[in-house]
């Protein structure tokens, strides 16, 4: 191999080098300016589920209140869920709720044992009122809306 063409070959290689680095800049960018617009999809102060029943509360480590974001917000055991509880009969994406058209909305995403909106088993997508329970396994919240 003659010098020419190492040099050559070192080229590209640092030239890929170079891309691959402003590639993951510009990637942290990105994913900063999204964490970002995240809290600006926060939905107004008085819009949140509460949590309920103290035992059920103390026994999964429950927040007393979570604060809904106008995008979509996953109820669930898994690591993307936006209100992530460690509950072995909860799926990993039990339901969602979010706000569209001026209404909340609520969807169960095909749990093994269902989301329930004052009693009723949610088959399709609901509205949601302020006041209205909903129940996921043995967990209980009351959706506010003031």
């Amino acid at each position: 191999m003659s010098i020419s063409m190492i040099s050559t070959v070192l080229s590209y290689v640092f030239t890929v080098v170079i891309y691959l680095f402003i590639f993951s800049v510009i990637k942290l960018i990105y994913m900063d300016i999204k964490r970002t617009r995240l809290g600006d999809a926060e939905a107004p102060p008085g819009v949140y589920l509460r949590s309920m029943g103290k035992k059920t509360i103390d026994k999964y480590h429950l927040e007393r209140r979570y604060p809904l974001l106008v995008e979509p917000n996953v109820i669930g055991r898994g690591k993307k869920a936006t209100i992530r509880i460690d509950d072995s009969f909860l799926s990993l994406a039990h339901c969602q709720i979010w706000y569209e058209d001026g209404e909340w909305r609520l969807e169960d995403l095909g749990s093994k044992n269902g989301t329930y909106v004052n009693d009723i088993l949610v088959d399709e997508e609901v509205l949601l009122d302020s006041g209205d329970i909903i129940s996921v396994c043995d967990l209980e919240f009351q959706f506010i809306n003031k």
